[in-house]
């Protein structure tokens, strides 16, 4: 069962086990609360175990450089596996490489334009940090 809330800058949905799907507004000033309740929806949701986030930007989306302070802080990705970005957009993908570059994303991340592509890589990664929590755990 999908789960979806509606929040002001945009429609956050659990589309299958521990796969979040953000979908931005269009011409949205985005604020570092609305991130932050974003992940704890996120992380709500999917009961501690982790989280894939598969973003689709809106159009003409701002943010401030403290959003990207506090984008970049591990606190804010401790919880999160993988972040998967659709966009078909040159311009919009050649500006989102760029804050990646200079955040140093903690997480493996990805722009892709196909969504079946970015969920397909999405399980991937999901499936594989969930075999090695399981080893792990056996370890133990």
């Amino acid at each position: 069962m999908i789960k979806t809330k509606e929040t002001e800058v945009a429609t956050i949905q659990l589309i299958e086990g521990q796969i979040v799907k953000i979908t931005f507004k269009n011409r949205v000033d985005l604020t570092p609360e609305h991130t932050l309740m974003l992940r704890q929806i996120a992380l709500d949701w999917t009961q501690g175990r982790g989280y894939c986030t598969f973003i689709v930007p809106g159009e003409f989306v701002t943010y401030s450089s403290e959003i990207k302070d506090v984008m970049a802080k591990h606190e804010h990705s401790k919880d999160r596996i993988a972040v998967a970005v659709y966009q078909s957009n040159l311009a919009i993908k050649l500006i989102v490489d760029l804050f990646w570059n200079i955040t140093k994303k903690k997480d493996p991340t990805r722009m892709f334009r196909n969504e079946n592509d970015a969920l397909q890589w999405l399980r991937k990664c999901r499936d594989q940090h969930n075999t090695s929590n399981q080893h792990q755990k056996l370890r133990s």
